[in-house]
């Protein structure tokens, strides 16, 4: 019997561009996502795939002044992270928090 590793994305992300178009990407899905509980934890399992790819969650850790291990249980899908957790996050992954305006729907 063949045994196939998990796919796991973060093993893909090398580069910081690989991380940034990774974001990015997750970020513009979430305009399709009308639940804000399944947007919400979009971006937290983005941000923590993102961390675990660059190696960053004890760097994001200290700037929000978190345990490692809590930031772990932070970036949870079901998690209810505070927003400095999530823009130390961002920071630590080289990013910017920018509000645009919203495509409008047709």
């Amino acid at each position: 019997m063949t045994n196939f590793k998990q796919f796991d994305i973060s093993d893909h992300l090398k580069t910081q561009e690989d991380i940034d178009h990774y974001i990015n990407d997750a970020f513009e899905e979430i305009d399709n996502v009308e639940d804000d509980k399944e947007a919400t934890g979009l971006v937290l399992e983005t941000l923590r795939t993102a961390a675990t790819a660059e190696r960053k969650m004890s760097a994001i850790a200290r700037r929000a002044d978190v345990g490692r291990e809590s930031l772990y249980h932070s970036l949870n899908k079901d998690a209810n992270p505070s927003f400095r957790t999530i823009l130390s996050a961002i920071r630590e992954l080289g990013g910017n928090l920018r509000i645009t305006p919203r495509k409008a729907v047709a």
